[in-house]
């Protein structure tokens, strides 16, 4: 008979039985407790890969709406906890995209955007934020402070089957006070924002797609 069985059996003996079958009862239950559960039958759990974090962005310049893509270099995420599901290990993530490692390939641009950008608003060593809410239907949202202004913003979400979760928003750095530092980043690169119609025109959209990887324990 298996220790299940013991086990129920003894809890129907002991209805009308005396405490000596209650102590039985009980040692049963604490060898049951204390037997540990076969690495087969344990659930695989899934961690973060903090190496595995990329955050892409794409923003706009020219009438035209051409875009400039880069990246940034430099991500902190803290707050992830193992969990079975990539969803409930990420709901509690919060993360600082550090400005000073933004990368587009193009170090003159760089040092532009991380000092006529980035360096003209108010406490934005990083971009910090934190996961708001990843809804089953896949959207979801952030909140996102830059320039002292602390925004909420929707996301949509996905997970592949390679346990990579992808976010992914559109925003206007209008949104968080930063038209000024726009307008001075713009001013510095006037010559590569001018096109063939004679103006200069840096857009405020930003499109940004975050891609984290997660590792199963079960691997």
């Amino acid at each position: 008979m298996s220790q299940i069985g013991v086990f129920s059996s003894i809890l129907l003996f002991t209805a009308c039985g005396g405490t000596e079958e209650v102590s039985e009862l009980e040692e049963l239950g604490n060898q049951i407790a204390k037997q540990e559960v076969p690495a087969e039958m344990k659930p695989c759990l899934l961690t973060l890969d903090k190496e595995g974090v990329v955050v892409n962005w794409t923003a706009f310049k020219l009438s035209e709406r051409v875009g400039v893509g880069g990246t940034f270099d430099s991500v902190i995420v803290t707050g992830v906890v193992p969990n079975q599901t990539i969803t409930e290990a990420a709901k509690t993530a919060q993360f600082d995209i550090y400005t000073t490692s933004v990368n587009s390939n193009n170090p003159e641009r760089d040092w532009k955007i991380s000092n006529s950008f980035f360096g003209t608003m108010t406490n934005t060593e990083s971009i910090s934020g934190k996961i708001i809410s990843l809804n089953q239907d896949g959207s979801g949202s952030v909140a996102l402070t830059m320039n002292g202004v602390e925004k909420e913003v929707e996301i949509e979400w996905s997970v592949s089957t390679e346990n990579r979760l992808k976010l992914s928003t559109a925003v206007s750095v209008n949104d968080w006070d930063a038209k000024p530092s726009l307008d001075s980043l713009n001013g510095v690169c006037t010559a590569v924002h001018t096109g063939p119609d004679g103006l200069s025109v840096l857009w405020p959209d930003v499109e940004i797609e975050v891609f984290a990887d997660f590792k199963s324990d079960c691997e």
